[in-house]
């Protein structure tokens, strides 16, 4: 399966290797995940129904039934990189009216099904392909209680396909006790057509009581709401930032919601906030991404972002580079303010061995490495593989080299900066 699928592949095998997943012998992860891909990739009519016949195969392990339902989801144009390996296949666009036919009377049953995962994998299927036979199943995701990651799904799916059972769907999600389903609807509310004298209340009351993550949702919401109620909400808090009375963990996202007004009152008061911030101070003008970050966020940031690459040079639990210091138990050496320093200043400080110093010589040589160690009568560099030692009366003048680690401020968001300095935040020593 390997030697068909992967690398540069055998194409000429795909088809035999998809007719395995009908199979009810084969159990192997590897074998069954290629074989759903290879599915994908060939995209016959017979292949479309050999993975509709395996995600409803009770007996099936969970996980590989909701990556056939999330292969199927991409039917019509999968992505250009391979499911498996991540290899770039290029792009493949289908109209094949025969994903809908396929589907639409088997995804109720996969949204009833007992296992989360899928469920979870149908809910968003059925949102991504606006299969509106599946209406009445996501409404009953929200309605039965059952996996939180389910139910957002089903929020979104709705949303997507722009049911006519959204009100009704966010009236239950508002309702939830699950902070996560609650934030979904939040974030879907401005765009589901519900009068905003309605929904400002809503958000006013989830922002006295409401956890961060609910509080965050209702800024965003309301920042899409350009009407006067929404804008007295907005105004009143922000007079409480320049009051210093607004929690770290939201000021960005009042921030952001101020902005997206493009109002004039507005715009003065958000000019004297970032006139107040410290321009000596490297952080300052990021301090709001120091609290309030999603460390799940983060972490896909740091494996997945290709702007900012931070695992090509830097490692936790040993996956990544080391161009770079190793990432474990950062949290626990650094505080959360170095840490954001170090992404967005960061030849300001350097971690111990990865400081690279110039030194000229008082006999009119030079020479650079990376510093060791050093006290009032010496400094130790690494150059090449040595470790030198340098007597500090023998040095005439001495500079560090900036940090090949470009300013993540000029890459990455703020919001993008908060989820890496709360998932960075989060690392601690390994027991």
């Amino acid at each position: 399966a390997r030697a068909i699928n992967d690398d540069f592949s055998i194409e000429e095998a795909l088809p035999q290797l998809a007719v395995t997943l009908k199979d009810e012998r084969f159990t192997s992860e590897a074998l069954i995940r290629r074989a759903i891909n290879a599915n994908l990739r060939v995209g016959t009519e017979e292949n479309l129904n050999i993975l509709a016949d395996y995600a409803s195969r009770g007996s099936a392990p969970a996980e590989m039934r909701a990556e056939a339902i999330a292969a199927l989801s991409t039917w019509e144009k999968p992505s250009v990189l391979d499911r498996v390996d991540g290899r770039y296949r290029g792009e493949v666009l289908r109209e094949d009216a025969n994903v809908m036919t396929t589907l639409a009377p088997v995804i109720g049953t996969w949204i009833a099904d007992t296992e989360t995962e899928v469920q979870m994998a149908a809910a968003k299927a059925a949102g991504k392909l606006s299969i509106k036979a599946a209406e009445n199943g996501l409404l009953a995701l929200l309605q039965e209680g059952v996996g939180e990651e389910a139910q957002v799904a089903a929020l979104e799916s709705l949303s997507a396909m722009e049911s006519g059972l959204l009100s009704d769907a966010l009236e239950l999600g508002m309702a939830s006790r699950s902070n996560a389903v609650k934030s979904s609807a939040l974030a879907i509310l401005p765009e589901s057509g519900i009068a905003e004298n309605k929904a400002v209340p809503l958000f006013e009351d989830i922002l006295r009581t409401g956890t961060t993550a609910n509080k965050q949702a209702a800024f965003t919401a309301l920042g899409g709401m350009k009407g006067s109620e929404a804008k007295k909400l907005l105004g009143t808090y922000l007079d409480r930032l320049l009051k210093g009375r607004v929690a770290q963990d939201i000021q960005l996202d009042l921030l952001e919601a101020a902005e997206q007004q493009e109002d004039i009152i507005f715009d003065d008061k958000l000019t004297t906030y970032y006139a107040s911030k410290d321009p000596n101070n490297s952080i300052s003008a990021y301090s709001e991404a120091l609290y309030g970050g999603n460390p799940q966020r983060g972490g896909q940031i740091f494996y997945t972002n290709e702007a900012a690459q931070c695992v090509r040079c830097h490692s936790i639990f040993e996956l990544g580079g080391n161009a770079g210091p190793g990432l474990m138990g950062v949290g626990a050496r650094l505080s959360r303010e170095k840490l954001l320093e170090s992404m967005v200043a960061p030849s300001a400080a350097y971690a111990a061995g990865y400081e690279v110093v110039n030194l000229k010589l008082t006999d009119g040589s030079s020479t650079a490495g990376y510093l060791q160690s050093e006290n009032s009568q010496t400094v130790k560099l690494k150059v090449g593989e040595k470790i030198t030692e340098i007597a500090k009366a023998d040095i005439e003048s001495r500079t560090s080299i900036p940090s090949s680690m470009p300013p993540m401020g000029s890459i990455l968001t703020k919001r993008e900066l908060r989820d890496l300095v709360a998932t960075l935040a989060s690392l601690q020593p390994e027991s």
